[in-house]
């Protein structure tokens, strides 16, 4: 699912519930109409479900084409908002079988204040047992609902659609429409419209998830006021001590959830944009990464709205710098935007067409192992370990006729 989102307080003082994900194309729900994302659909049910409850809720969709768990993960309070009480991913689209990175994104979410309760789409064992590892801690809640969707035949198999098939719902994730007459079936969307691809799932399966998942939260709150009418009271829960991690890898920051600041230029997002960081002239422009979506096709409500905005650096346009606040030489992450299946040719890299400097030091980047699109800095010895209120970071590409991309920046 990919609901993110707040509600204002309602039903006398009742608390909200906030939902809070994404993940990639399928949860965009590129292909169909903006509001036939499940995301959309959870949103629905929610609103009406918990409203005769007097609590007002919401869903709000974060989905991305072609985006991972990382680096959005890392910008949890910037992307989903401070106070969510649902953080979901699906990893079925982009993500492959890289568990370690699906727990830096979780151990990212449960250090928001709200600690949410974390919901993943995913079909590999391997970040299952990650899940139930932590849903054993004594301050844990139950179990993760890993079970939700297992039997109902949603493996992504890819075979034509047959007119006699049904439910139609388990079966229009599966098949590959080649004409538009078997692309109406699986879409509602016109003729000629973006995304309508083997790969995304329908509305129909879209409706399907979300009702799946309205069922499961409404369950509980059923199951809550059931609690309430028979006197029973429920005490705020105690604050969840994270375990060691078993990422394995320091550059995923497992171990210090939490503790570092992030901005992005992508939307949709809660917080603050990079661009505020900008210190002086803002010598690159910032436009949309080639392979996004256009902004035509998501205004006429095709697909959610999704926009991967970018910093463009070139060796003409002179430097960038930045002005980031309490900001300790400890890690520091760069990202540029994906690009989808064809990355433009004159676009660099920026561990080999960057020059990076911090207060006039220069920095080497090297490209994360799990995290493709990001880079690392490392700090030269010399650098001290001090806090300090703010710092400059400068970028300049050194490399004519190339332009590289800049999309998150972590510190």
């Amino acid at each position: 699912v990919a609901a993110g989102g707040e509600a204002e307080a309602g039903g006398g003082g009742a608390e909200a519930v906030r939902g809070g994900g994404g993940g990639p194309l399928g949860v965009a729900g590129h292909g169909n109409y903006f509001n036939e994302s499940y995301a959309m659909v959870l949103d629905r049910g929610l609103r009406a479900g918990f409203a005769a409850a007097g609590v007002a809720a919401s869903a709000r969709n974060f989905g991305m084409g072609g985006a991972a768990a990382l680096p959005l993960g890392w910008c949890a309070a910037e992307v989903f908002g401070p106070e969510p009480d649902v953080v979901t991913w699906d990893f079925q689209m982009v993500e492959g079988k890289h568990w370690r990175v699906s727990e830096a994104f979780a151990r990212s979410a449960w250090a928001l204040a709200s600690q949410p309760v974390v919901v993943f789409f995913t079909k590999e064992s391997s970040r299952l047992a990650m899940l139930r590892r932590y849903a054993s801690m004594p301050s844990a809640s139950a179990p993760p609902p890993d079970e939700l969707v297992r039997d109902l035949g949603l493996a992504g198999r890819k075979r034509r659609f047959r007119a006699d098939a049904t439910p139609h719902a388990l079966v229009d994730i599966g098949f590959a429409p080649k004409s538009e007459v078997e692309k109406r079936r699986k879409f509602s969307t016109p003729d000629g419209a973006p995304g309508r691809v083997p790969w995304h799932p329908g509305w129909r399966v879209n409706k399907l998830f979300g009702s799946v998942l309205a069922v499961w939260l409404l369950s509980a709150l059923g199951d809550a006021l059931a609690e309430l009418d028979a006197g029973q009271r429920f005490e705020p829960a105690a604050p969840l001590a994270l375990p060691p991690s078993d990422c394995g890898d320091p550059a995923l920051l497992c171990e210090t959830p939490g503790q570092h600041r992030c901005a992005t230029t992508y939307e949709p997002k809660r917080g603050a944009d990079l661009r505020t960081f900008v210190s002086g002239h803002v010598a690159w422009p910032v436009l949309l990464a080639k392979g996004d979506p256009s902004l035509r096709a998501q205004l006429l409500g095709l697909g959610y709205l999704d926009r991967k905005w970018t910093f463009e650096g070139a060796a003409d346009r002179g430097p960038l710098a930045f002005a980031l606040d309490n900001f300790a030489p400890r890690s520091l992450v760069l990202c540029e935007a994906t690009t989808g299946w064809r990355r433009p040719p004159d676009l660099g890299h920026l561990d080999a067409d960057l020059d990076l400097r911090l207060d006039g030091t220069p920095l080497a980047l090297a490209r994360l192992a799990l995290v493709h699109n990001c880079f690392r800095a490392s700090f030269p010895p010399t650098l001290p370990d001090l806090r300090l209120d703010r710092r400059t970071l400068t970028l300049n590409v050194t490399t004519r006729h190339t332009k590289v991309y800049l999309s998150h920046l972590i510190w």
